[in-house]
């Protein structure tokens, strides 16, 4: 039977669930949620369960995503465990139930690889009669003799007769994956492809840097093609589809931007300019940096963006000295209860760090982006929150003043000594504390 690495991890959340002390407020809880919760307010007056839950999701993530399991269908699956252990605590005090339960759990989300072939097409580009290889990706111009190497035939189905009628004479990277399913093939070597991708159109820029001429380089990955190496029993044994990794979307908006303004009266405050200046100017320049990660394509990029966010958000006036371990420290600070633990901040922060310095990429998974993105939301509505509880302070430095105190220094130190905060880099935000905690002291 497969096993998850991670899977230490996941009995220690249902265990939790199992045991946890307030047993009348989880069930009430977790009947009331008719579908998948919402991330953003998922388990908020449950942090300890919370904090365990997205320790978990995080960790099979890092697993799974994209090559066994969609980013949603495992948010899907891992709620649907958790909401059956949880209802049903007794039964699954047994370890064989326990251990049944996350068995099915195994199967749902960690099928078993298949190697296929996809070939994306490459946009705006002409490769000529050559070939490359560049790793595992090779790029070069469709055949119909490439065509039917990988077995496709004319007269034997209108998808295939279709891609002999239009696909040959484009130019392709293709690459072999390793798949649980044919749906997760574009998403597993879509990385690869693009680097390729990248390194084509430098070399080409360097070599054409006079004369030079930025629009002979918009390259763009377009359609695929899906190919088992194995053609399989049942099933579908060729896919032909957009390369849906980053393109426009467009979906009605009305009904997600109305609820969204009705839901979180920070958005109307923040638009009806009622931050103070140096607020709001900190405040909307964040958002900036949020709304470029949003639109990248790159992940890398993405965390770098979210990152330069909690610096304006967390860091306003910083001068000198570590800023990774202030940022966990103060998001916490804010959050009140509603935010990351301090060293998971840390980790992701320090992931930017090796992006920028050592120039290292690929680097950043979909889980870190999307943990980093709630962590922004949670910080700049936070702040827009205490703001609009003492709005006579005028600086978000001052702002941010309101919720590090001495006091708040002192119960984080203690913590810390506690072990209630025990994660890797956590003696690290510790000392930031103590260092605060000696500059407030200093001033006063």
């Amino acid at each position: 039977m497969l096993q998850l690495v991670c899977q230490d991890t996941i009995k220690k959340l249902l265990k939790s669930a199992i045991n946890y002390q307030n047993r009348e407020g989880l069930t009430t809880y977790v009947n009331a949620q008719t579908d998948t919760p919402s991330w953003d307010l998922f388990l908020i007056a449950m942090p300890e369960l919370r904090q365990k839950y997205w320790q978990a999701l995080g960790a099979l993530q890092k697993e799974l995503v994209p090559n066994h399991i969609s980013n949603q269908d495992l948010y899907v699956h891992t709620w649907n465990m958790f909401k059956e252990v949880s209802l049903n605590a007794g039964d699954y005090r047994t370890r064989a139930n326990l251990e049944k339960r996350i068995a099915t759990f195994y199967r749902e989300i960690k099928k078993p690889l298949l190697t296929f072939d996809i070939i994306y097409e490459i946009k705006n580009f002409d490769v000529g009669k050559s070939r490359f290889n560049l790793g595992i990706v090779e790029v070069f111009k469709l055949t119909t003799k490439e065509l039917r190497g990988l077995e496709l035939k004319t007269g034997v189905s209108v998808i295939q007769d279709a891609i002999f009628k239009e696909w040959v004479g484009r130019s392709v990277a293709k690459l072999e994956v390793n798949v649980s399913d044919i749906h997760r093939a574009y998403e597993s070597g879509i990385t690869e492809a693009i680097s390729a991708l990248n390194i084509i159109r430098l070399v080409a820029v360097r070599e054409r840097l006079s004369p030079y001429d930025d629009e002979m380089f918009l390259w763009e990955l377009g359609e695929s093609i899906v190919l088992p190496k194995v053609k399989p029993k049942k099933g579908i044994s060729l896919m032909r589809d957009y390369y849906r990794g980053f393109r426009p979307l467009i979906v009605t908006m009305d009904k997600i931007l109305l609820k969204g303004l009705e839901e979180h009266s920070t958005w109307q405050y923040l638009i009806d300019g009622k931050l103070p200046e140096d607020i709001n100017t900190r405040v909307m320049k964040a958002i900036g940096w949020i709304s470029n990660a949003v639109t990248s394509s790159q992940l890398d990029y993405k965390l770098v963006y979210l990152c330069t966010a909690l610096e304006i958000l967390l860091l306003p006036n910083h001068k000198s000295g570590k800023k990774g371990e202030l940022i966990a420290l103060r998001q916490m600070l804010v959050g009140r209860g509603t935010s990351y633990v301090p060293e998971a901040i840390l980790y992701l922060y320090e992931k930017r760090s090796i992006i920028i310095h050592s120039g290292t990429l690929e680097v950043t998974s979909i889980s870190d982006y999307w943990h980093l993105l709630i962590c922004c939301f949670q910080v700049l509505g936070n702040i827009i929150n205490i703001s609009m509880r003492h709005p006579d302070i005028s600086t978000l430095e001052d702002l941010i003043g309101v919720v590090e105190t001495e006091e708040d220094l002192q119960r984080f130190i203690r913590f810390c000594d506690a072990g209630v905060y025990d994660g890797q880099g956590i003696k690290d935000i510790k000392e930031a504390a103590i260092s605060r905690l000696t500059e407030i002291e200093n001033k006063g």
